[in-house]
């Protein structure tokens, strides 16, 4: 739903992100406006483990989209919906799969033109 938002701590020029304890953060995220917060997920990655986790949103206001979430750990972290908003949406496989009747109209297709090229060699052998 969003990109990656780096949660850090900064100080001049340095970021870090070690922590102690837990940090509670509040913002807004425009694209959650009218949506349930049954739908909306968090997931962010510990910097030090490289372990995804998912957090539970602490408060969600459905009208502005602000979102309150207590985090263990500093690092990126996404907001992802858990459905498609939009019925209209339909996800399209990139892998299509095809048919027995086409494969078999293709394997059909590809031995009659090696055919053909068997015989156009064998007349030419003949007439040479």
């Amino acid at each position: 739903m969003t990109s990656f938002v780096d949660l850090a701590i900064e100080d001049l020029d340095a970021i870090s992100y070690d922590m102690d304890g837990h940090v509670q953060v509040k913002f807004t995220c425009e694209l959650t406006v009218g949506m349930d917060e049954e739908d909306l997920a968090l997931m962010t990655i510990d910097q030090e483990t490289k372990e995804m986790k998912y957090l539970e949103l602490d408060k969600f206001d459905e009208k502005t989209g602000e979102i309150t979430v207590t985090f263990e750990n500093l690092g990126p972290f996404v907001v992802m919906t858990k459905v498609i908003p939009d019925e209209d949406i339909t996800v399209v496989d990139e892998e299509e799969e095809t048919s027995e009747e086409a494969t078999e109209a293709e394997t059909s297709e590809a031995a009659t033109e090696e055919a053909t090229e068997e015989e156009t060699s064998a007349a030419a052998k003949e007439s040479m």
